[in-house]
């Protein structure tokens, strides 16, 4: 079942032409190191773009060279996929997986020039999320205050029961940080941003408890100092912001079926979120002192030391405020704009050149641009016929689609040449959209499958084979295509094979 589930997919692969790859490794309970292979092509069903799993690999070697060599035996020799098809290839940003020089991606980029690496849009966002942190040393100790926080409670049933005591509901509890995933940093704190006061309450309780040890009481009361503090409000207000709109967008990114163009879309309107904020200091700091309105600045009640160096210090003259706003804010505010556009211009580059697609009004001099640009990027798929097909369609499209002719994406596109069977009218069009649409985004995929393998390869599990791991992998992955398949010859075969009855 397991093989003929593969070869199905294998089949579709095959005939929709290009596809792109991205693969990622995680540790089994074994202390395996398992490599995940997905593949994501235009559907030859319902032209849809679809991202499927192959199967696990072992790892023994982590070098880019390595992954490399086992991916491409695994496709050439066992799938008999051909990989000068592949048009795209997307992983995490490791070093031995993106590196611009021993990467896989490298390796694979210069056995196919035509495989273009985009790093993962998700495993990005992370990455700009951790350089605003690390920027300066406030938001650092915003966050393992946070931490704290859940810390103090969790190690502690007594301490939990307090804190459930004093939370109005579940949904405020303090969670975890984790550091590979931002999504734990926006439910943390948006935890306690609205269980604020009650957190506040459970630690004075606990500071004000006599029959406490006194090492909690410390603790709770030094936790209650920190938050009460006007620095720690104001970053709990804008951070909450923040990773709110990171949290939707990684959402977003996550869809299986995303395109580049709208991966672009969506790191531009998140930039410009960003730069629109950039001017809201006085409002963060207004709704900080509406939860703490008699506490200033921490050094505005501080005695400031005056070091006498040959340099003038120009901060001695700063309010208290000014200094959080320069230091903090704008620092945070500067790193996240420059990391999040040196990203978006990763995906918005490869968008703009699929561009005049989706034009239907585009002037014949940008048309005859866009499709000179796509011949030097891919010269086997793309010739100068492009021009005047594309201008056929996009007649067609204004004549027979004219109430659906605003805003087409190029899935909108392919869909039109899908339904009305247009590939024999349209095969340079047709081709050009397939291409775009099976360009990965993300590995969000790969991801998934892990929290499957930990459910085959549990605790009682461990000295399963490596092929049946696979084989019980890609059933329960690809359910979806298994229950599309007849497996009557299947059938027949193994009845044949168990009979017992002897023909004479």
């Amino acid at each position: 079942m397991a093989e003929k589930t593969r070869t199905s997919i294998l089949k579709d692969l095959k005939k929709a032409g290009y596809f792109s790859l991205s693969v990622d490794s995680t540790p089994d309970l074994s202390h395996v190191d398992q490599l995940a292979v997905i593949v994501r092509y235009v559907s030859p069903d319902d032209g849809f773009p679809i991202e499927r799993f192959l199967t696990f690999l072992q790892l023994n070697d982590h070098s880019g060279k390595n992954i490399a060599n086992v991916v491409l035996n695994y496709l050439e020799n066992n799938c008999k996929i051909d990989f000068n098809k592949c048009r795209g290839q997307s992983y995490d940003n490791a070093a031995n997986m993106s590196g611009m020089y021993n990467g896989m991606q490298k390796i694979l980029l210069d056995k196919n020039k035509f495989a273009v690496y985009f790093p993962c849009g998700g495993h990005s966002l992370n990455l700009i999320g951790r350089a605003a942190v690390d920027c300066c040393l406030p938001a650092v100790n915003f966050f393992a205050i946070i931490q704290q926080v859940y810390t103090f409670f969790s190690v502690s049933t007594k301490r939990w029961t307090v804190l459930k005591s004093c939370l109005v509901s579940d949904s405020t509890v303090p969670k975890r940080l984790c550091d590979t995933r931002w999504e734990a940093h926006a439910k943390t704190v948006s935890a306690i941003s609205d269980g604020y006061e009650s957190i506040i309450d459970a630690l004075h309780c606990l500071y004000t408890n006599e029959y406490e040890k006194g090492d909690t009481r410390r603790e709770a009361g030094i936790l209650q100092e920190k938050m009460e503090e006007l620095e720690f409000v104001f970053m709990l207000e804008f951070w909450n912001r923040i990773l709110d709109e990171f949290h939707k967008t990684s959402k977003a990114l996550q869809d299986s079926k995303i395109s580049l163009s709208t991966c672009a879309k969506l790191y531009s309107s998140l930039l410009q979120f960003l730069k629109k904020n950039r001017d809201s200091f006085d409002e963060f700091e207004a709704r900080a002192k509406e939860r703490l309105p008699d506490v200033n600045y921490k050094a505005e009640n501080q005695r400031q030391r005056r070091r006498y160096l040959n340099v003038p210090n120009v901060d001695e003259d700063l309010s208290a405020r000014d200094k959080f706003r320069i230091k903090a804010f704008i620092v945070m505010m500067d790193t996240l704009e420059a990391n999040l556009q040196k990203r978006a211009l990763i995906y918005q580059n490869i968008a703009d050149k699929f561009s005049f697609l989706v034009d239907l009004d585009v002037p014949d001099s940008e048309l005859q641009n866009g499709v000179k640009c796509l011949m030097k990027d891919y010269p086997e798929d793309v010739d100068i016929n492009l021009i005047g097909k594309v201008k056929h369609f996009h007649i067609y499209v204004k004549m027979h689609h004219a109430a659906n002719n605003q805003n087409l994406n190029h899935q909108d596109l392919y869909q039109i040449i899908f339904k009305d069977k247009l590939n024999l009218a349209f095969p340079n069009v047709e081709a050009t959209l397939r291409l775009f649409l099976s360009l990965m985004v993300t590995n969000c995929s790969g991801e998934r499958s892990f929290s499957r393998l930990k459910r085959l390869k549990n605790e009682l599990r461990t000295t399963m084979l490596q092929q049946k791991l696979s084989d019980l992998a890609i059933l329960c992955i690809e359910a979806e295509k298994l229950r599309t398949l007849s497996f009557d010859d299947i059938i027949d075969d193994f009845a044949k094979l168990k009979s017992r009855k002897k023909f004479f």
